[in-house]
């Protein structure tokens, strides 16, 4: 009597079965719209009260970083903070470029501020160091939906909050700088 290791014909149709079901769920996966999640991409953050989901008009365009002032706690050195200097941004609804980093699906979420509260809670400095008066701020906080695209590897995070000045000026914290970007 010979020990058949082969298993029977309904097991072998259940596997087959079985993985022939994983490669059409597999396949319909990979062709629908939704996105394949990246172990580098952060999760969705709820957008704070009275946040609006849009880049406001008066950002979309080009910009242009004109002068800086140090915060408390920086991770470049002030020689490093001025080559950023002359340096450009990029606002778009389908494209922001910060630095020469780019994102090709920015998320612009808009709110208003306590300016007390939240330059100290975010940046431990007071307001006046950026030459803030008002008690509130407009601050676009801009994050990428998708793997931005580095233009060197010391790079920072593709995660701003926009802090509008007013109609030609942004202030942006990048590396513990503030950074004046000038309309153009």
């Amino acid at each position: 009597m010979a020990n058949n290791t082969y298993p029977n014909t309904a097991t072998r149709i259940s596997i087959q079965l079985c993985f022939a079901v994983f490669i059409i769920i597999g396949s319909l996966y990979a062709c629908s719209d939704r996105p394949i999640k990246n172990k580098d991409e952060t999760p969705p953050v709820a957008a704070p009260a009275g946040a609006t989901q849009s880049l406001p008009e008066m950002l979309y365009g080009q910009w242009k970083i004109t002068h800086y002032t140090g915060g408390n706690i920086t991770a470049i050195t002030d020689e490093q903070a001025k080559e950023y200097v002359g340096k450009q941004m990029l606002l778009g609804s389908a494209m922001a470029v910060i630095l020469g980093d780019s994102c090709k699906s920015p998320s612009y979420e808009s709110h208003k501020e306590k300016a007390g509260p939240y330059f100290y809670a975010n940046y431990k400095v007071d307001k006046k160091l950026l030459d803030l008066e008002e008690d509130e701020v407009q601050v676009v906080s801009l994050t990428c939906r998708t793997k931005p695209v580095y233009s060197k590897e010391d790079s920072p995070n593709f995660n701003f909050d926009l802090i509008i000045k007013d109609k030609t000026t942004v202030i942006v914290a990048i590396n513990g700088f503030f950074f004046y970007f000038e309309k153009i």
